[in-house]
């Protein structure tokens, strides 16, 4: 009927919607609209119907009708192919039938359209009840202002109408759109807690103008009408091709600010909400964030394929509309992240929202064909104006509550595609966080010329209780199938941070390097998490290291945008698997890095490959030149520390110099070469925790 006008109606469907409304005020007043629309129609019954704006003309308020009846009918059907709002032009007819049947018959016309298409919305009956009941009051309220100036409405038909028969005629119906406009948004602030002025802006604003501009053609359409039959045709011409470009304008605006896939807000129209919430809290008011992150749906990607991975998103996006409250903005920020703004939420009700959003996600998913996939959900929320007023602060605190949802979550169980013995499922994972399997060992980094030790790479172990320990290999790519590899990456930071500390507190500054993948720093929530774990951990940000695996030929614009996030913090970035790959020598003019870690294949090769040297110490040069420290890998026997030490290359690591071990071993392990400049092959023997996989 009105832009927005359904706006109302979706508070009184769907699952759950009915239920709070009778237990919320606004049932009341949904009751108290409903009254007013009896006593509006009690009151045009006894009015005259004599008195007419016009005479009698049944079948042009016949054309009328079927206009208003299409005009519904053709709102919907778009609405449903293009997911946005719609110009209706439903108004301009409406208009007109006040101007030529009795007020009563007008408005329970009105009301029989308004009920037909909420109908065919499939709307819940109290919804089809609100939706008639609030044309009926508008209609109304157009008959009293009409009879407020009989003497105006009773021109001649023969006469020709004067201006101030139109402009009593767009006053009585322009009253009865704002009343229209009114009457929904009162119900829809009660229920959300939000200004009446801010939901006119959300739901009203972007087509109101063209329905204005329309209802001026009711009373031309009645002239015209009953003038001659000729101009009508041309005249409902004009207003199809007005609602059309209309709908086109909503259609490009709705799609610059929704998300293409599941038709959410996208990341701009979040940022433009939340802002606009937090602007218009008062002293009392509040407003809460939900962030949420999908848990597993990588492995569908992987295992599946694009299209069930975009099958699965849309049906999230429906169920957390489901789940939050129709004045709740929900958003798709990113690949499978998503947002919800929570107009006039305290902490009790974020929480509910949030569990709800929980247990929607995590019902099994029918894809079609018989196929069911099961995903699950992190999610962390904000309150403002307790955890911040801004929306980065709100952002920020979201983030972190939802990545301790994370890390408490246990990883999903799929297949690991691994052939280790033992290692089923990476569901086996689950408890290695609480209970100890998972650990660390560090090998340690020296330089070239004195084999002075500079730093360690943390590497992580799986002491599986029936496979004993696993290497890496055997279980990291599983976990980055499953998308839970991100829990690991956390809890491999936060012990090699703490461990780190502890060295620095004893007078032991050594740079301790983690392994973190392109998709890490692809993930704008990732140097927010290295900077929360480096206070907490009180590690001097100048010694850690983070070493990108895959090669800088996989970094792209967003990953590049993380990496510079960190280079802010102080924290240093390693490029591993550094080769001569044309594509990673080119970006490294533009990546923020301090440090190349050479393939550990141009490494061993080192005395029996002379056009490898010759290849290394090219690589060494060009480094060298950008101001990179190098780092060799690999290194197992003295020949190659021997070439080494002829080259460029500022630091190496390897068997020849120590195998990987734990935090004590490495300890006594530099107790027990205090003094030694260089260290021969077999030096330390440290049986069980040599793992040639690293």
């Amino acid at each position: 009927m009105v832009p927005g006008a359904v706006a109302l109606g979706g508070y009184l469907q769907g699952d759950g919607h009915v239920e709070r409304l009778r237990r919320r005020p606004l049932s009341a007043y949904v009751v108290v609209v409903g009254l007013v629309a009896i006593a509006g129609l009690y009151d045009d019954l006894r009015s005259p119907t004599g008195g007419r704006l016009i005479g009698p003309s049944p079948a042009l308020a016949a054309v009328m009708l079927c206009c208003a009846l299409g005009a519904s009918i053709w709102s919907i059907q778009h609405r449903e192919r293009s997911g946005t709002g719609e110009v209706t032009g439903t108004w301009a007819f409406l208009g007109a039938l006040v101007l030529l049947v009795p007020p009563v018959t007008a408005a329970a016309l009105a009301g029989g359209v308004a009920a037909i298409a909420a109908i065919a919305r499939r709307k819940e009956p109290i919804a089809v009840w609100f939706n008639a009941a609030t044309l009926v009051v508008s209609v109304s309220v157009a008959e009293s202002i009409v009879r407020l100036d009989p003497g105006q409405a009773r021109v001649p038909w023969t006469a020709h109408p004067g201006s101030g028969w139109f402009v009593l005629v767009f006053g009585a119906l322009l009253a009865a759109f704002v009343t229209n406009v009114v009457v929904i948004a009162v119900g829809i602030a009660i229920d959300s807690r939000l200004p009446v002025r801010d939901v006119v802006a959300a739901h009203f604003s972007e087509a109101v103008l063209l329905e204005v501009t329309l209802l001026t053609l009711a009373p031309v359409l009645v002239v015209a009408g009953r003038r001659t039959a000729f101009l009508l045709p041309p005249l409902l011409g004009a207003i199809a091709v007005v609602i059309h470009m209309g709908s086109q304008s909503l259609r490009r605006r709705h799609d610059a600010n929704h998300d293409a896939l599941t038709g959410l807000a996208n990341r701009r129209l979040f940022d433009l909400r939340l802002r606009a919430t937090l602007q218009s809290l008062g002293p009392l008011g509040t407003a809460a964030v939900v962030l949420a992150d999908l848990d597993g749906f990588k492995g569908i990607n992987d295992t599946h394929g694009h299209d069930w991975g975009d099958r699965v998103l849309v049906a999230v996006a429906e169920r957390m509309l489901g789940a939050c409250r129709p004045c709740d903005v929900v958003a798709r920020i990113g690949g499978d992240e998503f947002a919800v703004v929570l107009p006039g939420a305290t902490r009790e009700v974020a929480s509910e929202v949030v569990e709800r959003l929980r247990e929607a996600i995590a019902s099994p998913i029918e894809l079609g064909d018989g196929a069911t996939v099961t995903v699950g959900a992190s999610a962390g929320m904000a309150v403002a104006p307790l955890d911040g007023s801004s929306p980065l602060d709100l952002l920020r605190v979201a983030d972190d509550s939802m990545y301790e949802s994370k890390l408490k979550a246990a990883p999903s169980e799929v297949p690991s595609g691994s052939q280790h013995p033992g290692v089923d499922r990476v569901g086996d994972l689950a408890r290695t966080l609480g209970s100890g399997e998972l650990f660390l060992e560090y090998q340690p980094v020296v330089a070239v010329g004195d084999s002075r030790l500079v730093g360690v790479e943390a590497l992580v172990r799986w002491q599986h209780p029936a496979a004993g320990v696993v290497p890496p290999a055997a279980f990291l790519p599983a976990l980055e199938r499953s998308g839970s590899l991100s829990v690991v990456t956390e809890w491999v930071l936060r012990e090699a941070i703490r461990q780190g500390a502890e060295w620095e507190a004893a007078g032991r500054r050594l740079r301790v390097g983690v392994n973190v993948s392109t998709r890490d720093l692809a993930d704008r929530r990732f140097p927010g998490l290295v900077r929360r774990v480096l206070t907490s951990g009180g590690l001097d940000p100048s010694l850690l290291v983070l070493e990108l695996t895959g090669g800088s030929a996989l970094i792209d614009d967003q990953a590049s945008h993380g990496l510079a996030r960190l280079g802010e913090l102080g924290i240093g970035v390693a490029i591993d698997d550094f080769g001569p790959g044309a594509a990673a020598v080119g970006r490294l003019r533009h990546l923020p890095v301090c440090q190349v870690k050479l393939d550990r294949r141009l490494v061993s090769s080192l005395g029996r490959e002379c056009r490898d040297v010759r290849v290394l110490d090219a690589l060494l040069e060009l480094a060298d030149a950008l101001g990179l420290d190098t780092v060799a890998v690999g290194v197992e026997d003295e020949q190659a520390v021997r070439l080494l030490r002829g080259t460029l290359c500022d630091e190496a690591q390897g068997f020849v110099f120590a195998p990987p071990m734990g935090a004590a071993a490495l300890g006594a392990w530099i107790g027990g070469r205090s003094g030694e400049r260089t260290l021969a092959v077999g030096s330390v023997s440290l049986s069980g925790l040599v793992h040639p996989e690293r």
